[in-house]
């Protein structure tokens, strides 16, 4: 497909221009990439492996709250207002052995 030039009195040989406006657009095109390069490279790097476990902790303690909240929500339905001792104790007890088998 041919490019259109249009004619500058600036510049009579239309081929130049055309090169001159291919020139400006890559050099935008390619400081656009290179700001969209350092903005990544700004973003927070991986965690070490050493923070997996406070991660594994962090997320056994909210499954065991959403466990919780949805035994009340059961408990709500029910009409009832308290968790019998050993259901949570099971809670408790399922928590910590997940905790412990991921650890």
């Amino acid at each position: 497909m041919a490019r259109t030039v249009y004619e500058n009195p600036s510049c009579p040989d239309g081929r130049a221009l055309a090169q001159a406006q291919r020139d400006t657009a890559e050099s935008e095109h390619s400081t656009f990439r290179e700001k969209k390069r350092k903005l990544q490279s700004d973003a927070l790097p991986p965690l070490p492996v050493y923070n997996r476990a406070v991660l594994e902790a962090h997320r056994a303690e909210k499954v065991g709250r959403v466990h919780m909240d949805q035994l009340d929500t059961g408990l709500a339905l029910e009409g009832r207002k308290k968790h019998a001792l050993e259901t949570q104790l099971r809670c408790c007890e399922r928590k910590m052995v997940w905790m412990v088998s991921h650890a």
